[in-house]
């Protein structure tokens, strides 16, 4: 699998950084030369990131909470019908 490093645009279609390239192209050898793609053998799954701050909201009255007793402006409130699956 051909990996690519930095932006390639080939073939009227841009490859970012990390995803496949085409394994036929002529192009392949340019690429691993200058340092803008390589082989694997695996993919790597990036990492999930995960949210390192506090919930965004402004403290404050919210109207129609009656479910929790959170105040916040700006923030959906929590509940079972909005929760992601």
């Amino acid at each position: 699998m051909l990996i690519a490093i930095s932006t390639i645009f080939y073939h009227n279609h841009q490859y970012l950084p990390g995803e496949l390239l085409p394994e036929e192209s002529e192009e392949k050898e340019k690429w691993i030369e200058c340092g803008s793609a390589y082989e694997t053998d695996t993919i790597e799954t990036p990492p999930k990131a995960k949210m390192a701050a506090a919930m965004p909201g402004l403290p404050g009255i919210a109207r129609g909470n009656l479910e929790t007793d959170d105040n916040l402006i700006g923030r959906i409130p929590d509940n079972p019908v909005r929760k992601r699956k």
